[in-house]
């Protein structure tokens, strides 16, 4: 029980129009969220496969998931304060720099540039047998309701959004912007711009209410799953990058994108 479709496409004048074909009909004003990986992964947040593979099953994982993400997340707002002159204002706004830098998080990383999207999904190879899997671009299905803004988020502690996901009563409506997580287990909400990365990327988050659930098995969360085939993908990274300026350098400023971008020219 999905309710997506497939489609392969192994060229980016294929991938423009199949986007194209699936925009037409998106009301103005709505933004749809994309998620480009380089290889068939479920939809699941870091922090859920962290405790996973940490902890060995399902079981375990759920029973030490809100206590090692506080913990977790507490350490990262303290140890952090050298490196944030300007500091978020929320645990949730919190929760998207951690994961903007690597910490394992409920949130998952999307694009509302669908070619930044496929850049993810065509970025590097992932070696496997006896053949490398394809690059995805998700596609979800528009939100109905405006997107949630970091700023919107400011009362939200970490420890009332856990309270949510255990099922415990809260002294008000549990809502996040304007969707009701009671109802929907997810929401995509918008980042402040804490890191130059974010408008680069056109970056989005995806917050879950249960961190080991995946996306993909929601009906009605994605409209679409686009297939890169591996052997596809260094031609369309190179046309990126010749057509539309997409390069690590652009994706991630700074001396870090730009050795990158320095590193493929040279490949």
């Amino acid at each position: 029980m999905t309710g997506f479709q497939t489609v392969q496409v192994e060229r980016l004048a294929d991938y423009v129009q199949l986007v194209s074909d699936l925009f037409a009909d998106v009301p103005s004003g709505l933004v749809v969220p994309l998620r480009g990986q380089a290889a068939p992964w479920p939809l699941m947040s870091a922090l859920g496969r962290f405790v996973l593979d940490t902890t060995g099953d399902e079981a375990r994982a759920r029973q030490a998931c809100c206590e090692r993400e506080l913990k977790m997340l507490r350490h990262f707002q303290e140890a952090a304060r050298p490196w944030t002159a300007d500091r978020p204002d929320s645990d949730i706004q919190w929760l998207m720099l951690a994961q903007h830098h690597g910490l394992p998080t409920r949130l998952l990383d999307w694009t509302s540039n669908p070619l930044v999207a496929l850049y993810f999904a065509v970025d590097h190879h992932v070696p496997s047998e006896p053949t490398p899997p394809p690059g995805i671009v998700w596609i979800a299905n528009p939100p109905t309701e405006p997107l949630a803004f970091g700023h919107e988020l400011h009362d939200w502690s970490l420890e009332r959004l856990q309270r949510l996901q255990r099922g415990e009563p809260l002294e008000d409506a549990p809502h996040l912007g304007a969707v009701d997580l009671a109802q929907r287990p997810y929401v995509f909400v918008t980042a402040p711009t804490f890191s130059p990365r974010i408008p680069a990327q056109c970056a989005l988050f995806s917050l879950h209410l249960d961190p080991l659930e995946t996306l993909d098995s929601h009906q009605g969360a994605l409209s679409t799953r686009i297939e890169v085939p591996d052997a596809a993908k260094d031609a369309i990274r190179r046309e990126l990058a010749d057509v539309a300026g997409l390069t690590p350098q652009t994706l991630y400023p700074g001396l870090e994108g730009l050795a990158a971008t320095v590193k493929q020219r040279w490949r």
